[in-house]
């Protein structure tokens, strides 16, 4: 049994860097639907909407290897409000692998289980409230 299994809750306080740690608040993160042991799953937390063009980064982020599965993750973060994003990089280019017509090739997820049409799920479709009782998101991957 490796330590990313869906019976053990991971902290993921040592990746994330977080500076605000004493005022966290806990964002309970479950991913659900892994089919692979392939590659890495890839979370981001982002508090602003990415701008096209422009880099911004993640709140928090991290790199996990992948396990068929469920995965916890228990997340401290300031309240406020977020987006999480997760895909699985099967081939480890570090991206989202899309095809021809632009439709992801590798399993992802977004908060409140947001997806789009005919592009990536809206900002405010994936965007919840983190409060300082916590909040919990479960995320099921698209395959």
């Amino acid at each position: 049994m490796n330590r990313f299994t869906s019976r053990r809750m991971l902290p993921a306080i040592a990746l994330l860097g977080a500076s605000h740690i004493a005022s966290a608040a806990e964002l309970l993160v479950t991913i659900e639907g892994i089919r692979s042991t392939t590659g890495n799953i890839m979370i981001q937390v982002l508090d602003q909407e990415p701008v096209e063009g422009v880099k911004t980064g993640a709140v928090a982020q991290m790199m996990l290897p992948a396990q068929v599965g469920t995965v916890k993750l228990m997340i401290p973060l300031p309240p406020a409000r977020y987006v999480v994003r997760i895909m699985q990089d099967l081939n480890g280019n570090g991206a989202l692998d899309e095809n021809l017509v632009g439709l992801p090739t590798e399993p992802w997820g977004a908060s409140n289980n947001a997806t789009g049409r005919f592009g990536p799920p809206a900002w405010n479709d994936m965007l919840f409230e983190l409060g300082a009782d916590g909040a919990e998101q479960r995320i099921v991957l698209n395959h």
